[in-house]
């Protein structure tokens, strides 16, 4: 209830958002009538402009590279900064061409600041989203929309406290490693169908990633989340890798189907962890994990290889508890 909150509000104030600035929309009702074109370059020079950004139901053509912007700041050797000052706000829209909020000006590196709100919901990206090494100021949602090519957020730093990737269809890989996330990150309900790699993220609230789809191997190794970790009813044709992590509120996949191995390896988990009724076809692997708190439930966690009490004895835990059979 508390998710679809967030969500909620957050579709309300860009539904308004686009009322107030509705001369700057395309008009269209579904992706098939969609006829009304706008060029990247026009779209950029209204940035730099600081003209308010919102578009819905439009074609965008050209490659839009928001490190094209007008003025550049230079803030280290061989690094110049875009600052993005007006909200960008795309809905139901098409990307013909790639989107990147990275490049080179003058033999330097170019990355991108944004200020205010980058939204892009509902959306079908035909190329790639490379938004790496950029810096967001406020919500970062890119909620229900589809990707056919890669989208790249690693090495970027999300300051607005959430972070919306739910209900997106990912055909291809999506690579999210060395992110900070000062808030919640949102990645359920969605259908992966390459890797999805949150390596040596740090995320200061919670990890909604319950009910997700995925034929691509999952890897959240050498993360910390600072909140609650939930990756329920999870469903995988591939592998889930994790390890050296760490779970601070406690870590939960319950009843979830993981086709391939669960690598559960040198990871410190706070509070609870929680797997009940997950199978898995392949390994389960647990060894070399810390357990520090007041709840283990393994109850029906199983593997049609071996099961995992073979490995119980590896698991060191600070607690008397007895640790619930799989029988």
């Amino acid at each position: 209830m508390i998710i679809d909150l967030f969500q909620t509000n957050s579709r309300q104030i860009i539904l308004t958002l686009i009322t107030l600035f509705a001369m700057a929309s395309c008009q269209a009702k579904e992706k098939s009538d969609i006829k009304n074109s706008i060029t990247a370059k026009e779209i950029i020079s209204k940035i730099s402009k600081q003209k308010t950004t919102i578009y819905k139901d439009c074609i965008i053509t050209g490659k839009l590279d928001f490190t094209r912007v007008n003025e550049l700041t230079v803030v280290g050797s061989g690094h110049m900064v875009a600052e993005i000052a007006t909200p960008i706000v795309f809905i139901n829209c098409i990307f013909l061409d790639s989107v990147t909020s990275v490049g080179t000006y003058s033999n330097a590196t170019v990355t991108t600041r944004f200020l205010k709100q980058v939204v892009f919901e509902d959306c079908d990206f035909r190329n790639c989203v490379n938004m790496e090494n950029s810096l967001f100021e406020y919500t970062f949602n890119f909620a229900y929309s589809i990707f056919q090519s890669p989208l790249t957020l690693s090495g970027s730093q999300f300051n607005g406290g959430q972070v919306y990737l739910n209900k997106i269809t990912a055909k291809d890989r999506v690579n999210m490693q060395n992110c900070r996330i000062n808030g919640d990150l949102f990645l359920n309900d969605s259908h992966l169908e390459n890797k999805l790699s949150l390596q040596e993220s740090i995320i200061d609230n919670n990890l909604y990633a319950s009910t997700i789809e995925s034929s691509g191997l999952i890897d959240l190794s050498m993360i910390r989340v600072e909140g609650r970790t939930l990756l329920n009813y999870l469903h995988t044709s591939n592998s889930l890798l994790i390890s050296n992590s760490q779970f601070k509120a406690g870590f939960e996949s319950i009843e979830s189907t993981i086709e391939g191995s669960f690598y559960f390896k040198d990871n410190m988990i706070f509070k609870e962890i929680k797997l009940n009724n997950t199978k898995v076809s392949d390994l389960i692997e647990l060894s070399g994990s810390l357990f520090i708190g007041q709840t283990m439930e393994l109850k029906g966690f199983t593997s049609t290889k071996n099961k995992c009490e073979g490995m119980i004895s590896e698991v060191r835990t600070f607690s008397d508890r007895k640790i619930e059979s799989n029988n």
